[in-house]
């Protein structure tokens, strides 16, 4: 197939005011082109990484205390399904080097 394989570690946890929407336009780049556009689990995708930083407290922020929770815990659910790594190409190894 032509084009680029595009391979993102999310990085909700510590990045700024928008970890929702980043994620969120992540999911739908997957959705887009599920064949060129691949996601894998590092540090900030498990729950007492995220515990420390500032995207579940975003989560509640924006949606409110329970409506908030329930958005975190989805997309948490979500994030427990990626990958730890993947291989591009039969050449490339990827893989986040933080994961606990």
């Amino acid at each position: 197939s032509s084009g680029i394989n595009a391979e993102w570690p999310l990085r909700p946890g510590d990045r700024g005011d928008y970890g929702l929407e980043v994620v969120a336009y992540l999911f739908a780049q997957k959705l887009i082109a599920p064949d060129k556009f691949f996601l894998i689990r590092g540090n900030h995708e498990v729950r007492n990484i995220q515990a420390m930083f500032t995207f579940k407290r975003e989560c509640v922020s924006k949606f409110g205390q329970n409506t908030g929770l329930k958005v975190w815990e989805a997309i948490n659910r979500c994030f427990d399904m990626l990958p730890l790594a993947a291989v591009i190409d039969k050449k490339i190894f990827c893989v986040h080097g933080g994961i606990p």
